[in-house]
């Protein structure tokens, strides 16, 4: 049954099926790190809007997230997508970095910022001398997947930079 409008659904969506289960239910491979956090990303954009709730379902998908597919490497809170690879690919880590700067602005904590642009700043040493991006910091060789090397990464900088534009330097 149609319900009209974008709000009208979501409620509906998010009434019905209770946000850990939408998480859960994903499947294997990268879609269950990418649904939620995109969908936090979503939500993070259009605000109250579209979910009265934003604020709270947004923290639930980022948390479901962080409780399943982070990691600690040197020191730095890192993403990786699936159970089986626990690597901090480029575009997965970007998108993690990405998603929790927007959350991070949106409710003003400096420490989910910090965390957010060490997780960035972690992807950085994934391009090589002559600015070409690899998958991986630890692969020598330029390219990989291109979500993880090219398309991923790139839109998540900008909207982190949006987020906080003084993590671009001056001018």
């Amino acid at each position: 049954m149609y319900c009209g409008s974008t709000m009208c659904c979501w409620r509906r969506a998010t009434r019905s099926f209770p946000l850990h289960a939408i998480c859960c239910g994903l499947g294997s491979g990268g879609i269950k790190f990418r649904a939620p956090l995109n969908l936090a990303r979503y939500l993070l954009e259009r605000r109250e809007g579209l979910d009265p709730d934003w604020r709270e379902d947004s923290a639930a998908l980022i948390e479901f997230v962080r409780r399943n597919f982070t990691h600690a490497e040197f020191g730095i809170t890192v993403c990786h997508e699936q159970d089986e690879d626990q690597q901090a690919w480029g575009g997965i880590n970007s998108t993690y970095g990405a998603v929790l700067a927007l959350y991070a602005q949106a409710i003003g904590s400096p420490a989910l910022a910090r965390e957010a642009r060490q997780a960035l700043n972690f992807t950085l040493y994934s391009i090589d001398e002559s600015g070409c991006p690899r998958d991986l910091f630890k692969n020598p060789a330029p390219g990989g997947w291109q979500e993880d090397a090219h398309t991923d990464v790139i839109h998540n900088y900008v909207d982190a930079l949006r987020a906080f534009p003084d993590w671009g330097g001056p001018g």
